[in-house]
């Protein structure tokens, strides 16, 4: 299993950060211990960058490691069904890098799942903490079914007012001058649509990932965080631009 970037906060952390993580099973003929019993960041923050951590886990409690994660989603009933009739009706299903996702003091796999027929689009999402694997068409959607009652990753609008807007009881309504008639303007809340193809914005990404990786060389930390933002917002546009095209 390959480390992988993530932009996460691990134990200990107050924040979330930009780090490398690998996961370890402990050394065994034939491969027979699969449990996970620990894994190991690199940071990759500014101020951060080549800070190693360890954490292992207790001795007493088996987690379950990388192999057994992928096992029980290809084994999911759910699962697998849904992938043999999307490989019938002509499509592929790629099955995206395997995710270990620190959360408090318990792990969970999480796994992309595209489907290709000219190009390889997200179409879902498996995700599996320990005991049971799902599949859903969103993240939130995978959570929620693992843990009720979970509200989602971006806090829902409740509507209610911020405080700083609401007005003081005391205070009395202006009164309008008769015969005037007020005009309220909403304001444009549209935002910008993405420059250039799709193409063009993951090529212009592409550079700025490759600037960043030269500023890296360089010992200029700050140029390098600057490229890799530069080059994650490129890229998020290309993926608002992609679904917008395919009506999603």
């Amino acid at each position: 299993m390959d480390p992988l970037y993530l932009l996460t906060k691990v134990p200990g952390d107050e924040t979330e950060g930009f780090l490398i993580l690998q996961p370890f099973v402990p050394i065994s003929e034939k491969d027979r211990l699969i449990n996970m019993r620990s894994f190991m960041t690199a940071k990759s923050d500014p101020g951060e960058y080549g800070k190693l951590q360890s954490f292992v886990m207790p001795r007493d409690v088996q987690v379950k490691g990388p192999v057994e994660a992928d096992n029980a989603i290809n084994s999911t009933a759910e699962i697998s069904q849904q992938f043999t009739l999307l490989n019938v009706e002509g499509s592929d299903v790629i099955q995206g890098n395997l995710q270990t996702i620190p959360i408090d003091d318990s792990i969970i796999y999480i796994r992309p799942i595209y489907v290709q027929s000219n190009i390889a689009r997200l179409r879902f999402v498996t995700a599996f903490d320990g005991e049971k694997a799902v599949l859903r068409e969103t993240l939130d959607e995978a959570l929620a079914a693992l843990y009720p009652g979970f509200r989602g990753i971006i806090p829902e609008d409740t509507g209610a007012v911020p405080e700083e807007l609401q007005q003081d009881p005391g205070s009395t309504p202006p009164e309008e001058t008769p015969g005037e008639t007020t005009t309220t303007t909403s304001p444009d809340t549209t935002e910008p649509a993405p420059e250039g193809s799709v193409e063009e914005l993951l090529a212009q990404s592409q550079q700025a990932f490759g600037d960043a990786d030269a500023a890296l060389d360089a010992g200029d930390l700050g140029e390098y965080q600057k490229k890799v933002d530069e080059g994650r917002e490129l890229l998020g546009r290309a993926l608002e631009l992609m679904q917008a095209e395919s009506g999603g």
